[in-house]
Formats: C-alpha cells, structure tokens, sequence
C-alpha cells in the first residue's frame, strides 16, 4: 500500500529570502500569502529578521543561504542598488542553481528594468513578470506567486513515475439554515480548470476563508486497471464533524477518475440551535487526512422560504501526485489475438470398390459385354466317329478403325453412361410425343 502522506517521507523545504529593508511590506505580504504552505509542513522559512540580537548577521546570512533549498530574489530598484544583495546574496544564489543545489525564484516586486540580469534568464513570478504592485489587486498578484512558487516546490518532490495532478475539493452548504430542518451539504473533487460547485450553485461572494482553517498536503493516488485494462476511479474518504448539528461525525466515499471532476456528495445535516455554527470537512486518504477546513455559517429559528439562500463555499486544495498503472501488454496482445483454430480432420481413406450383384443385377444390366477375341482359335475338341479336320488358317476379316476408348471401358464397348443417355433421349421423345397428341386432341 501507497503511503498517502508525502510530507511523511520528505523534511519541509528550507526557504530563503533575499530581498531590500525598503520592500520588507511587500514581503511580509508574501510571507502571509505563503502560510498554508508553512502550515502544511511543505515550506520552513528564514529571514534576517530572525537573526538573534549579538549574533553575526553576515555569518547568519551566509549559513541559511548556503542551506536553502528554494531561494526567493525580491527584485526591486532598491534590490538591484544594494550590493549586498546583487552582489553577495544574488551570485551565491545562482551559484548554488547552477550547481542543482537550489531553486532560484525571482520575483518582480516594483517595475525596474531588470533585462540582461544575471536572474534574466530564469522563470520570473508573477505570471508573465508583471510587477506585483501593477496588479488592480495586489492579493490575486501575491496569490500568483503563492501558487507558482507551491508547483516548483511540488514538482521538485515529486516521486519517480508519478505526475502532478492540481485539484480541488469544494464544500458548499447555506449561508444561513433553519434550526432542525435539513440542511444539504455539497462535496465534490474537481481538477482546477473546472468550475465545480460555483457553476451550480448561487454563492456568497463575501464568504471569506481563513488561511489558519485549511490544511492540506501532497499525497499519492494509484490509478489501477482492469480487467479491459480500462484506468478505474481511486477512492477518496469525505468525513464532516459538528456538535452544531444532529450527526456529530459522519463519512462517505468518492470515486476521483483519472481525469475530470468526481460526482456530487450530498450529506444531510440539521442544526440543533441558532447562532454561529463551525462543521469540519476533511479529506481521507487511505485513512490518513490530507486536507481539512473548517466552515462557518449561521442558523435562524425561522427562514423566509420564498428567498433563497446563497451557499458559502470552502475551496481545498489538492496535490495529487497520480501514478496509473502501465498496460498489461501481455494480456492486450493476448486478448486482441485470433484464436487458434484446431487442425482439420483427415480425410478419410477411399473405399475399395464394391464388388458387382449377381447375375440379374444393376450392375450386369449396365455391364458391357466381352468383346469377341479376333485372331484366336480354340484347339479342336476330337468328336469320336468323325474324321479331324484339318487346321485352316484364320479367316480374312476387314480392317475396321477402333472406336475411339473411353477411361473405364473396353475397346470399341459402348459406356454405361451412354446408355443412361439414350434412355433419357427415349423418355424425351415420349413425353414430347404424348404431349402434341394432347395438344391435337385439344383443337
């Protein structure tokens, strides 16, 4: 069995910033985009500001960077300026990426003309390098980051003959339920680029999700096969827990396919009083929880019920590292071959021929008899009182062609099936016969 956990196997990344004083706003808001990895056990952080007051910062500096496994470049007007961090914490950086020793991220902070840095050629974050403080909103830009920084983290880790797979479980229940009516909660896994829920669903807007209620991890799904050696559905454990509603804890399964969004799970759940409520949704894995969050909505004693609700909707992420089981070849081929047809009986021997019926038979009937011996006298038979003839010679007989023979017959003899046909020419010409004296005796 496949360890679902990967944090269980892999130490937290060690993660390093290398950034200017004059833009320590701008990384204390991506140090707060970048919490759910920390919670999560994937990412462990250091900056200067942990160096202890007395301690050589230069040395400090120089040992958490020389031990990083990522590295962020804060790229700025005032990084670029600093020697220290161009000069010393940059060219250590890129030594170190060069060396495969470390991921070297840049990130544009602020716009400055960056081109033909030495960090040029490496992938920059946000997407397309746009500044973070160019973006309208300056939390999608910091989110970018988050999210970019989460692959390269997660692609690194990744264990061999697996691929990444990103996907997400949505949690979708009414903002606002009636106490002891039924309340539907809505779970579903659904790949990224999917809608899920919110394609359904009216939703709240508004809902805010706290980054201190999500945990999730990396964790690995096998794909098997079967039988047809079709990819099957790998099966993922949704458990909710509340002393806010009437089934403190409750399970079911999911089937998560190889591709696309898994279906909906509906729980039926009931408020018991009003006011603020908390309901616990993790995720399952081979009994070991890879994600959780915590949802909060609110419960009246009376709603109106013209007016619907809209649903407060929790989204967790999903790292998935899948792996499909390769195609029994052995069996596609063997099931695609024709198959082997078993050799043909042998002929039977010929019989031998019969032997012919008596005299009287259909066969003397049709037989064809001796044809005479010319040229060959019999010895004469002494008869007594008689004188002996004397011997004479054979008489002169006519030289006549021999018909031509036909295969199975004696010289000259006509074939059986020569009389069939005359016979049949006989009974043809009766027939025709009778036949013009009906049609005379008709007129």
């Amino acid at each position: 069995m496949m360890a679902a956990a990967v944090e269980q196997q892999q130490p937290a990344k060690q993660l390093f910033y290398s950034y200017s004083h004059k833009d320590a706003d701008l990384r204390d808001e991506l140090d707060h985009h970048l919490s759910v990895l920390k919670r999560s056990g994937i990412i462990h952080d250091w900056y200067d500001r942990a160096i202890d007051a007395g301690a050589g910062w230069a040395g400090q500096i120089d040992n958490h960077l020389g031990k990083a496994d990522i590295i962020l470049l804060l790229i700025s007007a005032d990084f670029l300026a600093s020697d220290y961090c161009y000069d010393v914490e940059m060219k250590r950086a890129l030594e170190r990426h060069e060396a495969g020793e470390a991921a070297v991220i840049p990130i544009i902070l602020r716009p400055v003309d960056w081109s033909g840095a030495p960090f040029a050629k490496l992938q920059c974050l946000p997407t397309h390098a746009v500044p973070v403080t160019s973006w309208a909103n300056r939390d999608q830009a910091f989110r970018d980051v988050a999210e970019g920084i989460r692959r390269t983290i997660l692609k690194a880790a990744r264990p061999p003959e697996t691929e990444l797979q990103e996907r997400a479980l949505d949690a979708a229940i009414p903002g606002t339920v009636s106490v002891g009516s039924s309340a539907d909660l809505l779970v579903m896994v659904r790949r990224t680029s999917s809608a899920g829920l919110r394609a359904v669903l009216r939703v709240d807007d508004t809902y805010e999700v706290s980054e201190q209620d999500v945990r999730s991890k990396p964790f690995q799904m096998e794909f098997s096969r079967n039988e047809r050696n079709q990819l099957m559905p790998e099966v993922l454990t949704v458990r909710i827990e509340s002393n806010d509603f009437d089934v403190p804890v409750a399970g079911k399964q999911i089937a998560v396919p190889p591709e696309g969004d898994s279906d909906t799970c509906v729980f039926l759940v009931s408020a018991r009083h009003s006011g603020r409520l908390q309901l616990l949704v993790e995720v399952l894995h081979e009994q070991v929880t890879v994600a959780s969050h915590l949802l909060r909505m609110n419960a009246g004693d009376l709603l109106p019920a013209h007016e619907p609700v809209p649903y407060v909707l929790a989204v967790l992420p999903l790292t998935v590292y899948a792996r499909r089981v390769p195609q029994n070849t052995a069996e596609f081929t063997r099931f695609f071959q024709p198959a082997v047809l078993p050799p043909a009986p042998q002929a039977p021997a010929p019989r031998p021929p019969a032997p012919s019926s008596g005299p009287g038979g259909f066969t003397r009937m049709f037989s064809t008899p001796p044809a005479p011996q010319v040229g060959v006298h019999e010895p004469q038979t002494a008869v007594p009182g008689l004188p002996r003839m004397p011997p004479s010679s054979p008489p002169q007989l006519p030289s006549v062609s021999p018909p031509s023979a036909r295969p199975g017959t004696a010289m000259g003899a006509p074939s059986s099936t020569k009389w069939l046909l005359i016979a049949i020419i006989g009974l043809a010409s009766f027939l025709l016969g009778l036949l013009a004296t009906l049609l005379i005796a008709r007129k």
